[in-house]
């Protein structure tokens, strides 16, 4: 038993470590050489939307694409509902732990779009560079050996392992895709809508009661219709939900999937390059992250123009689109106003004008959410129905995919989307409490690690 403790520590932090030399990789690219380092501040929007194109797209198809088969999909579909009730859990516990510890900012303008941060996890860059390496370990590849295939039985434990997660990820991803561009961008944004249907009361105080209890019931059920609508398209129009997609109809459909990924099949050639790109993807993400972390105070934030595209979310030409129309309202003053505001604001200045104290409340917030109480919560109910046979239905290394996804930090795509929404002070504080988080979830992720190992294999005693 010592032995497999030991194994166990020295499986997680060797992966924890991998990811943490890749992040400083792509610090040190941003900041030296100093008068012109390896990774411009200036140049980390483009990298970010040539990782997006060039290489997650491709990495999310690959994932899928080679790694499912038609029998495994009725174990791995569950998964999407598991993600949804994760996210559910994690923004009631964000939400509770924020009262709980008294946060309060001016007008509380901050609370939600802190709450959505510390509730989506960046659950494609850091995954996908943790589990190879757990896989290596035979601690590890001791979960996945009853949920062997028979077509699995020519393959190495290792591969097994690298293939199961690889399916598990993405499955979970296509879960978080879709709450989070359905339900999370809506609650996120749903400040501005309400401030606007305030003022528009208030300057129209004419409006009788009786029309609008009339017109009350049809004008809410138009405007539920057009807002499904607006979130079916937005889900299905994302890049990665696409390649999602696409990755689940070519490992359904056997001969494509052989033709594309099998030595000497017909369509190999295109199934090897997508392979290195997707190989090129799991440690750029890395790097691309840690940069823009790091970058904050040198960037210049013009999202109206150009888009920022980290951690498997893209977000659109439709936003920039949406904030032009939504500029239309708003005199020229006012225009010219906001826009020499934003330009004029850093992250690094808006850090020092926070007071210290609510700096210091915020930071302890996200940290304790994101990275103890949440994992924390979801470790024990995990436990608590797989000892109830609750979750045989889905492959045994599902239990601890589950569990670092529900450590892992938050996804920048949330800072990404108050930018191209006109919440710049919003989208600072937000983005000031990633650097913590993302430092100290170094050691809780191998907290983590250690203790899913511990706790799901078939020897645990746990039950």
């Amino acid at each position: 038993m010592p032995s497999i403790v030991l194994s166990v520590i020295a499986a997680s932090y060797t992966a924890i470590g991998k990811m943490l030399v890749l992040g400083l990789v792509g610090v040190f690219c941003c900041k030296y050489p100093k008068r012109n380092p390896f990774i411009p501040s200036k140049m980390i929007a483009m990298l970010s939307r040539m990782t997006f194109n060039m290489l997650l797209i491709p990495l999310v198809y690959t994932g899928l694409a080679s790694n499912i088969k038609l029998d495994e999909v009725s174990k791995l579909y569950p998964l999407i509902f598991m993600s949804m009730g994760v996210l559910l859990s994690s923004f009631t516990i964000t939400m509770s732990l924020g009262y709980i510890l008294g946060f309060r900012l001016s007008g509380e303008k901050h609370f939600i779009p802190l709450c959505i941060a510390c509730t989506f996890p960046n659950i494609v860059a850091l995954p996908i560079i943790i589990f190879p390496t757990l896989c290596e370990y035979g601690v590890v590849q001791d979960l996945v050996k009853e949920d062997i295939s028979t077509e699995d039985e020519t393959m190495s434990l290792m591969d097994v392992c690298k293939k199961q997660t690889n399916a598990v990820v993405f499955t979970y991803f296509c879960g978080q895709s879709i709450i989070l561009w359905t339900v999370g961008i809506r609650v996120l944004l749903s400040n501005k809508v309400n401030v606007s249907v305030d003022e528009e009361q208030e300057m129209d105080t004419t409006i009788q009661h009786d029309v609008s209890i009339k017109k009350g019931k049809c004008g809410a059920m138009r405007r539920f219709a057009v807002s499904m609508k607006d979130a079916v398209l937005e889900v299905i129009t994302q890049p990665t939900f696409i390649s999602l997609v696409a990755g689940v109809i070519t490992g359904c459909i056997t001969p494509l999937q052989k033709a594309l990924f099998d030595t000497g099949g017909s369509l190999r050639v295109i199934g090897a390059a997508l392979e290195g790109l997707s190989s090129a993807a799991t440690t750029l993400l890395v790097i691309v992250v840690a940069a823009s972390l790091v970058a904050k105070d040198d960037l210049k934030e013009d999202v109206n123009k150009q888009r920022l595209v980290v951690d498997g979310q893209d977000v659109d030409e439709e936003i920039d689109l949406k904030l032009s129309n939504d500029e239309d309202d708003f005199s020229d003053e006012n225009k010219i106003g906001e826009s020499d505001r934003r330009g004029k604001l850093s992250f690094g200045r808006y850090f020092n004008s926070l007071p210290s104290r609510d700096t210091l409340k915020i930071h302890l917030w996200q940290i304790m959410s994101r990275l103890i109480v949440t994992p924390g919560i979801i470790f024990l109910v995990l436990i608590r129905l797989d000892c109830a046979g609750l979750l045989d239905f889905i492959p045994n290394i599902a239990k601890l995919v589950i569990l670092i996804n529900s450590a892992v930090p938050g996804a920048l795509v949330i800072v990404v989307v108050l930018e191209a929404h006109g919440f710049a002070d919003e989208a600072a504080t937000v983005s000031m409490t990633y650097l913590p988080t993302y430092i100290i979830s170094v050691f809780t992720l191998a907290m983590w690690s250690t203790f899913g190992l511990m706790a799901f294999r078939e020897d645990s005693g746990m039950c």
